[in-house]
């Protein structure tokens, strides 16, 4: 019995010290360890140049839909 009490008491105190360390890792240090475990993407220059006009169109629809809205609110 004592030894299942010590066990019992050895296991919970792994557990409030798991959380505790759980505690100080911050949303930062979660990105970072994240960042290291997944490799970056490699891009070829047509790729980048692709992403660059979706970009910008999406940009240029974005103003379209705005100056719509004013309209819409001014009539």
């Amino acid at each position: 019995m004592a030894l299942v009490l010590l066990a019992m008491l050895w296991i919970t105190q792994e557990l409030m010290q798991a959380l505790s360390v759980r505690k100080k890792l911050t949303l930062h240090d979660i990105v970072r360890i994240i960042k290291y475990l997944i490799p970056p993407k490699i891009q070829d220059a047509l790729s980048v140049a692709r992403t660059i006009v979706m970009n910008e169109k999406n940009r240029i629809n974005s103003r379209k839909c705005k100056m719509k809205r004013k309209k819409r609110v001014l009539t």
